[in-house]
């Protein structure tokens, strides 16, 4: 699926060049983003691509060995301390 984000917390980050980023608050920007993906399938088919892409840089086992990382590290900084 095709995706657009609002500029807004921490979406432009997630969403990095897996999709589109607009301003919150631009309807037209948001109109103009939209009608190529509803009558352009090889557009549609490529942002929906690009939205893959992105999404496979996130997986609950990459998620578990950076937050183990983290705690390890802070543990490593408490020794030192």
């Amino acid at each position: 699926t095709p995706v657009l984000a609002a500029e807004v917390s921490c979406l432009p980050e997630v969403v990095g060049a897996g999709g589109d980023v607009l301003p919150l608050d631009d309807y037209g920007a948001w109109a103009e983003a939209i009608e190529p993906l509803l009558s352009d399938p090889a557009k549609r088919s490529s942002a929906a691509r690009r939205a893959l892409g992105r999404a496979r840089d996130f997986s609950w086992a990459l998620t578990a060995r950076r937050t183990a990382a983290v705690y390890e590290e802070a543990i490593r900084a408490r020794r030192d301390a």
